[in-house]
């Protein structure tokens, strides 16, 4: 299982430290005291005996003798600026308090100069003095304590708002990306993003280039949210300007761990191995023990993808230190990775007592981390090693957890196993439902990757297999035809001469073995006619089959084209044409819809209209958010259409409905878009979507307009030999009439005519 470590990559000083060190550069004790002695009784020697403050406090691991020291030198402060009758400085004093007692675990006492520090600075209007001290009070709470993150949250709103409102750009960036931080870890995502994306439009402003932690956290929760074209971009991001500001060993060893993830995630394990690698380096030049455990996981996760068993087991050998030091969880990671790393090349043996010391470690009372690894481990050993019967002890539990967790890719992994179990014990009926739980489940795990091209050809040439297949088929059931009439032809030559034989003088006897033998012959030809019929039969239910998977495969195919065109708008920044996109996109959609229907029903050569209508204007409805808005009567009568005469009905319908409510109800008015299909005469139908809007603009021609929607439902309109009319009263009224032609031949829908001229 991978580890996404992440640390917070912005650590900023206190607020307090901020103020005194402000366009100065770092000074030791002994400088500090040097110039302490140098400096008279004013406002500056008290920022000096701060700084000096600061020095013991922002040691990691404060000891009696830091604390000791930092309370001397706060007390010379606080003392001189009391003299001074200086109450900004004093409340700073209050605030450098607050931090030494927190730090100290004295937090009641810490919190009293927290208030005392809001008082003045609400007294003089000190935003920017305000806003650090609601920053410092945030640091009571811990984020993942249930009854502490609001508080949390609010203080640190409290001081970007501050901050927004003094000018104080630097700041304000890092109370956004610590908001960023703190909703991805309550799981709000959205807001996570938005605070974070707000964090770099204000860094660019200002011309702030240490964005790598804001770039790395970004790309942190895109990955979590399976946005995986969209991590890899903010990953890489983080790399290249962590890497262009020298950042620290310790960040990017976490940066690239991240990056790791998300390679991994879109199957681009020789990448995610590289990142890994160098991540696990850094963190063991670092002598950092507990992040060097964490991503341990990761490289050798990443080697077995790759099947290297070698380097996945000197690696493992290498890292003992993991299992002798690392927590429970850790040791059976490091197990349960050894077990498949042996399972690479099927040496059972060596892998046989690594699992009984994995089950003796987990014991009865494992986590949900633990079991997973378990469940993956074991599973597989038993599955590589022959022993199916014992898999049935793991696999129904491992589908409750994956169920519960959403785990889809965990799910469809403990089907496959399943499915391979009941094959090889002789469960025809179970292997069946499981391989059909197993494709549900692949289906459903829908990523977008790096890789969507070759995917992209896989289909295409498992398409054209299958092309291939039914040619194949049909040449089969012609060969079958041609037999069946060669039989025929065998009958009727037997009848002539048996007609010959009997015209002849022949004994009796003769006559009466002729008739025996012709008897014999008429049942086995029909005998072998019957079961010719039983081979056509199933020869056509296959192909039934067949046509609906290509209708699911190019409804895939249809998604694909609607997955690029949305990650060719994400770098478009020109609304025309991001406009055609999108409008492209609910083009695709119709046509997807209609091949949607086709596959998923047992009619695979006509649609039912009014489901297809209502389903169409829903997904029209859902993109632009009309919301309440404007609202959809219905009128459908019950009609089924060939697929060549719905996909030109459903693109006129997909036109019609965009442009009414992109453009019929301005200024945020609210509608009603009217959609009807009904009889005009027998076997004639009448389709007419209307509103009640703006309606077309004075002197609006409709023979003369060069706009592509209404080309295409013109040019749409003929291929269906129908009438396309517009009608401008109180609204706009689109009218097509056309014949229904429940015989009509499947065809190109777009003839090459058209297509050229539009």
């Amino acid at each position: 299982m991978l580890k996404s470590l992440f640390i917070c990559m912005l650590f900023y000083l206190s607020p307090v430290q901020l103020i005194i060190a402000q366009d100065e550069k770092a000074h030791s004790i002994a400088e500090l005291n040097s110039l302490l002695q140098k400096n008279n009784a004013d406002s500056q020697r008290v920022k000096l005996l701060l700084k000096a403050a600061f020095v013991y406090i922002l040691r990691p691991g404060m000891k009696k003798s830091d604390f000791d020291s930092t309370l001397f030198f706060l007390n010379r402060a606080m003392n001189l600026s009391t003299s001074l009758n200086d109450p900004v400085w004093q409340a700073r004093c209050f605030q450098a308090y607050s931090q030494l007692y927190r730090e100290g675990n004295q937090k009641e006492k810490g919190k009293k100069y927290i208030d005392s520090a809001i008082s003045i600075f609400t007294k003089y209007n000190r935003k920017e003095d305000l806003a650090d001290t609601y920053t410092e009070l945030g640091r009571y709470y811990d984020i993942y304590a249930e009854d502490q993150w609001a508080w949390k949250v609010k203080y640190t709103e409290l001081a970007e708002q501050l901050y927004r409102e003094s000018g104080s750009r630097l700041k304000q960036i890092m109370s956004l990306k610590d908001l960023g931080d703190f909703y991805q870890i309550t799981e709000k995502d959205s807001i996570a993003l938005n605070r974070l994306q707000e964090a770099l439009a204000i860094a660019k402003t200002v011309n702030y280039q240490e964005v790598e932690g804001i770039y790395d956290l970004i790309g942190y929760i895109l990955d979590y949210d399976n946005d995986f074209q969209q991590a890899l971009k903010y990953g890489l991001l983080a790399v290249e300007t962590a890497e262009r500001v020298n950042a620290s060993s310790q960040e990017l060893s976490t940066i690239y761990n991240r990056v790791g993830v998300t390679y991994y995630g879109i199957g681009q394990y020789r990448e995610a191995a590289n990142y890994f690698t160098k991540a696990f380096a850094m963190a063991m030049s670092n002598k950092d023990s507990l992040n060097a455990r964490i991503i341990a996981p990761n490289v050798t996760d990443s080697y077995l993808r790759l099947e290297n068993q070698k380097e996945m087991i000197a690696f493992l050998q290498h890292q003992r230190f993991i299992y002798d030091i690392g927590t429970l969880n850790e040791k059976v990671y490091y197990l349960a990775d050894y077990i498949r790393a042996y399972l690479l090349t099927n040496n059972y043996k060596k892998a046989e007592p690594l699992v009984a010391d994995l089950l003796r470690l987990v014991g009865t009372n494992p986590n949900l981390y633990e079991l997973r690894s378990l469940h993956r481990a074991v599973i597989q050993y038993y599955l590589a090693s022959g022993q199916y019967r014992a898999m049935y002890n793991y696999l129904p539990a491992n589908e409750t957890i994956c169920k519960k967790h959403n785990i889809i890719g965990g799910l469809a992994d403990n089907y496959l196993w399943w499915y391979k179990a009941d094959s090889a014990l002789g469960n025809s009926k179970d292997a069946i439902a499981h391989y059909k739980l197993f494709k549900e489940a692949s289906d459903s795990l829908l990523r977008f990757t790096a890789s969507q091209q070759i995917n992209q050809l896989k289909i295409q040439f498992e398409t054209a297999k299958k092309d291939q297949e039914i040619r194949s088929k049909e040449g089969n059931i012609r060969l079958l035809t041609n037999e069946a009439k060669l039989q025929q032809a065998n009958l009727k030559q037997a009848t002539l001469v048996k007609n010959l034989t009997i015209s002849g003088i022949i004994a009796v006897l003769i006559i009466a073995g002729l008739l025996f033998r012709q008897s014999k012959l008429r049942q086995k030809s029909n005998n072998v006619i019957t079961q010719k019929n039983e081979q056509l039969q199933h020869l056509v239910n296959e192909k039934e089959w067949l046509i609906k998977e290509i209708h699911h495969r190019v409804k895939n195919n249809l998604q694909i084209v609607m997955s690029l065109l949305n990650s060719q708008s994400v770098y478009i920044d020109n609304e025309q044409a991001l406009t055609a996109i999108h409008d492209s996109q609910h083009r695709v959609h119709a046509m997807s819809l209609i091949h949607q229907k086709l596959y998923s029903s047992e009619n695979v050569s006509s649609i039912d209209m009014p489901v297809y209508i209502r389903e169409l204007v829903s997904y029209l409805g859902d993109s632009f958010e009309t919301g309440q808005r404007i609202r959809f009567e219905y009128d459908v009568k019950p009609l089924e259409l060939d697929v060549s005469q719905a996909v030109p009905l459903g693109l006129i319908l997909n036109e019609a409905i965009t442009n009414s409510i992109k453009y019929a109800f301005p200024d945020g008015r609210n509608g009603v878009i009217s959609i009807s299909l009904s009889n005009t005469t027998s076997n004639h139908y009448l389709l007419s979507i209307s509103d009640n809007g703006i309606g077309m603009p004075p002197g609006f021609n409709t023979k003369k307009t060069g706009s592509l929607g209404m080309s295409l439902m013109k040019g749409l309109s003929e291929d269906l030999d129908g009438n396309l009319s517009i009608e401008n009263n109180d609204g706009t009224t689109i009218k097509v009439s056309f014949a229904h032609d429940a015989g009509v031949k499947r065809q190109d829908i777009f003839p090459s005519s058209f297509v050229s001229n539009n």
